[in-house]
This record gives C-alpha cells, sequence and structure tokens, in this order.
C-alpha cells in the first residue's frame, strides 16, 4: 500500500476502533454518528465518506470477504475432496480479514461478533448477511463438484461450517479469544462426515 492508502486504512481503523468503544460504554442505538466522529477527532463527512450508515461500522468487508471464498472454491485443484475445498475456502476468507477490523481472534472482531448478535436492530442483519455468504459459497461449492455433490449437501456442508465456527467464535472468553486455526479445526469437525 502507499502512503495515502495506508493513512485511509488507518483513519478507517480508528473510525471503528471510536465506535466500538463508544457502542459498549454507551449502548449501540444510544451512540450518535456525530459522536463517533467527534471522538475520532473526524468531521461527519468523514465518517460518512467511509461508512455511509452507523451499521455499516458493524458490518465491515463482508462481501469482498465472501468473494475470495467463492474464487477459492472456483480455482480448486483437480481431484481436491469438498470438504478439503471447503477448508481452503474458509482458510482464504479468513487470511483475507487478517489486518482488518474482521480478524478473527483480535478484540475488534469480538466486539463485533457480540455487537452484532445482541443489539436487535442489528441482529437480523447479521443473519441475513450470514446466510447470504453460506448461500453463494455453498452455490459455489455444488457448482464446482456438479458431478457428486447435490445441492442439498453442499448446502448442509457449508451451514455446519459456519455454525461451528460461529459458535467457537461466541463461546470463548475475552481472554481466550479464537484463533484462525481453532475456528478452522471447529469447521472440520463438523463436516468431517460429509463425503461426495
Amino acid at each position: 500500500m502507499g502512503l495515502r492508502d495506508t493513512k485511509k486504512e488507518r483513519t478507517r481503523r480508528r473510525l471503528v476502533e471510536v465506535a466500538y468503544q463508544l457502542f459498549t460504554e454507551q449502548g449501540y442505538d444510544q451512540t450518535t454518528t456525530s459522536q463517533i466522529a467527534a471522538a475520532a477527532e473526524v468531521s461527519p463527512a468523514t465518517l460518512f465518506n467511509y461508512f455511509p450508515t452507523k451499521d455499516s461500522l458493524v458490518f465491515t468487508d463482508g462481501p469482498a470477504i465472501a468473494e475470495v471464498g467463492v474464487l477459492a472454491v472456483r480455482d480448486r485443484p483437480s481431484g481436491e475432496p469438498p470438504a478439503e475445498c471447503l477448508s481452503r475456502a474458509l482458510r482464504a476468507m479468513i487470511d483475507a480479514a487478517a489486518g482488518t477490523t474482521r480478524e478473527p481472534g483480535t478484540s475488534l472482531e469480538a466486539t463485533r461478533l457480540a455487537l452484532a448478535t445482541a443489539v436487535p436492530s442489528l441482529r437480523a442483519t447479521f443473519v441475513d448477511r450470514a446466510l447470504t455468504t453460506q448461500h453463494v459459497l455453498a452455490d459455489a461449492l455444488k457448482n464446482a463438484y456438479a458431478d457428486s455433490l447435490d445441492e442439498e449437501t453442499a448446502h448442509a456442508m457449508v451451514g455446519a461450517a459456519f455454525g461451528a465456527a460461529l459458535a467457537v467464535g461466541m463461546a470463548p472468553s475475552a481472554s481466550d479469544r479464537p484463533t484462525a486455526d481453532r475456528l478452522l479445526r471447529a469447521a472440520a469437525m463438523a463436516t468431517a462426515g460429509f463425503t461426495a
């Protein structure tokens, strides 16, 4: 990244950090975008340049990360079993989140998950985005293994993997956040019984 991109990423991260701190201290619904901008020492216009809505501070980078998984499935090596392909796609998605506000094992991601699942006004969006990502990835998996994997099995595999990873991501205490390897291990355990 060039200097300009580095500065933009630093500002983006600062806005998320400040927002999450305020959401935790005051509550999501009680925190305004003006308060976030003021605490981050930027103008409201700058905040909206990075995040057009308050909830986009919580739902960052989702579609881009999902597309990484889809591309990993599409570019699978010949002869790779479906469960291994899914595991590799999940690893690619986790790797794409590294260094961002969505990186597993970080306090930001733990806070994001807590907000997305606890705040009623965010929960529906969280579920919708998770299901959309699962659907897109399952369709990619089904298409990649059209001769050996039916739609139901592809969706069951992806759903099991996502459910297991989410359960591990939500279960640990703040002092024992899940690493990428623990999330992948949970997903692998959940899909171990599937065969194509």
